[in-house]
């Protein structure tokens, strides 16, 4: 026990003050994300990603003006991502992706603009814009370029029903993507406003529950039995799994993808959890009907339901279930030490210890949000007193060298 506390000694006096800031935002950051977002998941809210993005818009806007640093936005998004990574979610990487696509475009939209509202806005729109497209690219890396296909063939059948039959289909695409940019620009002009305020407006006191050890090392060993050559073969059986399917017959190509899915589900039991989720299958079969109705059929000017239709809608099924199975098995596997050490080796050590930091902080600070129907009743409020207490966090972690080296000096 008393390595352990030294060891967190050190990583405090170790740090960089940016990326010490950083756990400080990545931490709540990443608080936010886990309570809110299951309770907007828990009750099947639509479109809950992009609600949890213009949390993070607001969220990382209003830390700006407290710490206008360069860097520091991408920081907070890598060490909140990472947290996500110890989720019991079996996908994790698809969360973490639109995390990291939100911060770097963040990050982008002020560095190109400068620290004031127009960049804070131009940043807003860019990184709400990303959700979009993180569930655009997602789709297609899920059921491949037929689901295009089937989106045009369904926008062309609704607009002849209403009598409109010459409208473009990108048009829709274009009107979700302004309205994207347009409520992008208002989470960061509610994450400026925020900030200001919390700066006339600062936290008075410290919360009574202290940062400890941290709940989670995702540099140690922990039980789960890791494999280099596993983490190799799923890296290679997405791509290959896909080329399988396009230059190879059903009847080959499907057996293959079953067994490898199988020795999934069995060899990592963490999986199982997506794949018993009604809603999975519920798409699933959706996207079946809609295969075989606005695919092969109405290409080719007929109506109704046929086979071909069918085994399309099959065929985007079974990719979408290796590429569930395969990204699931990748992102157990990323947690195995091995990888983890070698990253800290090649120059990540700070953030190995900002991130050690953010999970010893990370249960007092769920405490900030411990009941997200008030977050979600009263968000702008809410985040004010995150992000007004986030010089407090600071102060806290800067000293928590001293109680965990087992100095009993008063603060």
């Amino acid at each position: 026990m008393q390595n352990s506390n030294n060891r967190s000694g050190e990583a405090v006096q170790a740090i960089d003050t940016i990326w010490l800031k950083a756990a400080v935002c990545g931490g709540l950051w990443a608080s936010v994300e886990i309570i809110l977002g299951s309770f907007l998941h828990n009750l099947r809210v639509p479109m809950a990603g992009s609600v949890l993005a213009s949390f993070g818009i607001v969220l990382m806007v209003a830390f700006f003006q407290i710490w206008p640093e360069r860097g520091l936005i991408w920081r907070a998004g890598l060490i909140c991502a990472l947290m996500k990574s110890v989720s019991p979610s079996a996908v994790i990487l698809g969360p973490m992706t639109g995390i990291m696509m939100e911060a770097l475009l963040l990050e982008m939209g002020i560095r190109l603009l400068g620290k004031n509202l127009a960049g804070y806005l131009m940043a807003g729109s860019l990184a709400l814009l990303s959700a979009l497209l993180h569930k655009l690219m997602s789709l297609i890396l899920l059921y491949g370029l037929n689901i295009l296909t089937i989106y045009l063939n369904l926008f062309y059948f609704a607009s002849r029903q209403i009598n409109i039959p010459d409208t473009d289909p990108w048009i829709l695409i274009l009107v979700v993507g302004i309205l994207y940019l347009l409520f992008g620009a208002l989470a960061a002009l509610a994450g400026y406003a925020a900030g200001r305020r919390a700066i006339r407006e600062p936290a008075v006191r410290v919360k009574s529950s202290e940062p400890g050890r941290p709940q989670h090392d995702i540099f140690e060993p922990s039980e789960a039995s890791f494999s280099m050559p596993l983490f190799i073969l799923h890296v290679l059986a997405i791509p290959g799994g896909l080329l399988l399917m396009n230059f190879s017959q059903r009847i080959v190509a499907y057996p293959v993808m079953i067994l490898y899915t199988l020795f999934c589900l069995l060899y990592y039991r963490n999986t199982i959890r997506r794949f018993q989720k009604p809603l999975f299958w519920f798409q699933l079969l959706v996207i079946i009907l809609l295969a075989s109705v606005f695919l092969d059929s109405f290409e080719n000017g007929a109506t109704g339901i046929n086979w071909s239709g069918v085994l399309s809608g099959v065929d985007m099924n079974i990719r979408a279930i290796l590429v569930v199975a395969g990204f699931s098995a990748i992102s157990i596997e990323l947690k195995n030490p091995l990888i983890t050490n070698f990253l800290v080796k090649k120059g990540f050590r700070q953030l190995y210890l900002a991130i050690s930091l953010a999970f010893s902080a990370l249960p007092a600070m769920m405490e900030e949000i411990s009941q997200p129907r008030r977050f979600i009743s009263r968000p702008f409020s809410s985040i004010r007193n995150l992000v007004s207490g986030a010089p407090l966090w600071l102060e806290t972690l800067s000293s928590g060298n001293n109680r965990s080296s087992g100095n009993n000096n008063p603060d």
